[in-house]
């Protein structure tokens, strides 16, 4: 990476990734800052979650955190994951030399595809997928600090990337498929993934899984080919590429 990327990237991190984490050491500080009122909402969402960890107690606790703010504050180990997971992505595109696009499927905040975007003068387009549309939301407020070349790479795109007909839309709006598949923080089976994912990106198209998670090669698929996988780690951060070969 040459000095002026690396200038880049040192940019980005500061302006968009805060120095220090501070929750819940200093909670009265937070109290300070949000009011009691939304402190204590989130005290009770936090219990409901712990009580009963459903995709509908998760989904209300995100889009509470994401639209107060406070995730930054209460997720710092989110947060620093998705700093050196970008970190790893930057590393492994860095000899890439033509232009592609991206789908990064459920985004979050944003923080990745924006990272993305920024750093990578060759990537010509991301799409940050995401269900919470208070996490899409907060991805347009960082978007307006970038520069207008920038910026108008990012696109945001609310939805939940499992539904079917997703895909299609996805590739209609991209107008054509996409070069890679980005599963930034994976939740799903590996079988989900790359069912999703092929039908997002063309016949060289990449699918890439951020996260320790210890998914294995299969070698069937609905497209008829075979799986190709390798690792790639970088930043403390494994990234697990799936690209499909003819029989």
């Amino acid at each position: 990476m040459d000095t002026a990327a690396k200038d880049r990237v040192r940019g980005v991190l500061d302006a968009h990734w805060p120095g220090d984490f501070i929750f819940p050491h200093d909670r009265n500080g937070v109290m300070k800052r949000y009011g009691s009122v939304v402190l204590g909402e989130y005290d009770q969402l936090l219990l409901q979650y712990s009580e009963s960890e459903t995709e509908e107690n998760r989904r209300k606790l995100l889009a509470f955190l994401y639209r107060t703010g406070l995730f930054a504050e209460t997720y710092s180990d989110h947060l620093l994951r998705s700093r050196e997971t970008l970190l790893s992505l930057l590393a492994y595109f860095s000899e890439r030399k033509d232009a592609f696009t991206i789908a990064d499927l459920g985004s979050g905040i944003g923080k990745i595809s924006l990272g993305l975007a920024a750093c990578l003068p060759q990537v010509e387009r991301v799409y940050a997928v995401e269900c919470l549309s208070s996490g899409l939301q907060s991805m347009q407020e960082e978007k307006k600090k970038l520069d207008p070349s920038v910026s108008r790479k990012l696109h945001a795109f609310h939805g939940n990337y499992l539904h079917s007909g997703l895909a299609k839309e996805l590739v209609s709006l991209n107008k054509r498929p996409f070069d890679v598949a980005l599963f930034s923080f994976f939740e799903s089976s590996l079988e989900e993934a790359l069912i999703t994912g092929s039908a997002l990106i063309h016949d060289r198209g990449e699918i890439i899984l951020s996260g320790d998670s210890n998914v294995f090669l299969r070698s069937d698929t609905s497209r008829g080919e075979e799986i190709d996988s390798f690792y790639f780690e970088a930043h403390d951060t494994l990234l697990q590429v799936y690209s499909f070969s003819k029989n």
